[in-house]
């Protein structure tokens, strides 16, 4: 495993501590300007539904590798959902979706059935794949919690989604996180080259 990814994922383990490593996922950017306006309450549900789509992908993804085509058809209609209006409901879904493929991908990945063939050749994109999704989710996770202030004195349904997710996205991103890590682990005991850099 590479240095840059090892570093990445022991800092990831404090999702919830604020911007410390909000520069993992926009460029280095942060949202700080949105008391100003320069970012709405609605650009953070953009970036969710980005992220949430590219967190679902990559889920489903490594579920189908491992032939859990039930959890991954699951998970891509949960994605199919961010298309529709918005609304709590639909966003604690999709959280819920997310948190429920990460342990179903933790189990199996924890029972260390061997791939073979074509699956054993996709994982180690898939492992990629998610970890590079796992990056954007954290940096939003920890954007959101530097923001939430400003977002709670905002008004709109999209203000009232945004300061949701900035209490709801940490836990979840731990669940992703914990689910990469399996995935690391997992391949070096199946002596799998897993390089999940984000160069």
């Amino acid at each position: 495993m590479r240095k840059h990814i090892a570093v990445i994922l022991a800092g990831l383990t404090l999702a919830s501590a604020g911007s410390a490593y909000a520069q993992l996922g926009n460029g280095g950017g942060t949202y700080a300007d949105v008391e100003h306006g320069e970012i709405s309450a609605g650009q953070f549900i953009e970036h969710f539904v980005s992220n949430a789509k590219q967190v679902l992908a990559a889920e489903s993804g490594l579920l189908s590798t491992f032939e859990l085509e039930t959890d991954a058809a699951t998970a891509r209609s949960a994605s199919q959902q961010l298309d529709a209006p918005l609304t709590r409901s639909v966003l604690e879904d999709v959280l819920q979706r997310q948190a429920d493929a990460a342990k179903a991908l933790q189990s199996r990945l924890g029972a260390g059935q061997p791939l073979q063939g074509d699956a054993r050749a996709r994982f180690p994109q898939e492992v990629r794949d998610l970890a590079r999704s796992l990056t954007a989710s954290s940096a939003l996770a920890a954007d959101l919690n530097a923001n939430r202030k400003k977002l709670s004195a905002a008004r709109g349904a999209e203000a009232t989604q945004a300061v949701y997710l900035s209490k709801a996205l940490p836990d979840h991103v731990r669940n992703i996180h914990q689910a990469v890590e399996a995935a690391v682990a997992y391949g070096r005991a199946q002596n799998i080259p897993v390089s999940t850099d984000m160069d």
